[in-house]
C-alpha cells in the first residue's frame, strides 16, 4: 500500500491506531538498534547491555556516557 492509498483510508476517521515492529526504522533507512551498525552493539563504559544504559541509576553514575550514546543517536539520525 502507498502512502496516498493509506492516507484516504484515514480520512473522515476519528480515532486511528497504527502499530509498527523493529522493521519499521530499518524500512525507511534508519539502522535498527540490534542490527549490525545499531547503536546497541556499539561499546560503552561500565555498560554490559543497553537495557541499563536506558535507567536513571547508570545515568547519575556515568552522564558522560549516556551523553556519548544520545549524541551518537543524534547523529545517527540525522543522516
Amino acid at each position: 500500500m502507498t502512502a496516498a492509498e493509506a492516507g484516504k483510508l484515514l480520512i473522515g476517521k476519528n480515532r486511528i491506531l497504527i502499530l509498527t515492529g523493529a522493521g519499521l526504522s530499518a524500512a525507511s533507512g534508519i539502522p535498527t538498534f540490534r542490527g549490525n551498525d545499531g547503536l546497541w552493539i556499539k561499546e560503552y563504559k561500565n555498560c554490559e547491555s543497553p537495557e541499563e544504559m536506558a535507567t536513571l541509576e547508570y545515568f547519575k553514575k556515568y552522564p558522560e556516557e549516556e551523553w556519548k550514546w544520545n549524541i551518537d543517536f543524534l547523529e545517527l539520525m540525522a543522516k
